[in-house]
């Protein structure tokens, strides 16, 4: 994946698709850090919004995490995984 990113790092989908890496390894910092990448190569990247979100969640920043839900929520209004992960962690 390193190397795509050398060929072509200004892609949102391949910063995205790292961080999905990342987020497996549980690597959360380095995951998110990839994922405000592709929000910041293309603003409108509702899933790279979502995908922030969970690893927000997942380190335990549930503002943040929640604010990125809306924002994708915003963006793709007819996700029902979003809206769900919204319920889920808007009211804990």
């Amino acid at each position: 994946m390193q190397a795509a990113l050398k060929l072509k790092s200004n892609s949102a989908i391949i910063h995205n698709n790292l961080g999905s890496v990342y987020i497996s390894m549980e690597n959360f910092n380095a995951a998110i850090q990839e994922y405000t990448q592709a929000i910041r190569l293309n603003p409108s990247y509702s899933e790279a919004y979502y995908n922030r979100a969970i690893a927000y969640y997942r380190i335990g920043n549930m503002n943040q995490a929640i604010s990125d839900m809306q924002t994708a929520i915003n963006l793709n209004p007819n996700d029902l995984e979003m809206k769900n992960f919204y319920k889920k962690i808007a009211y804990l």
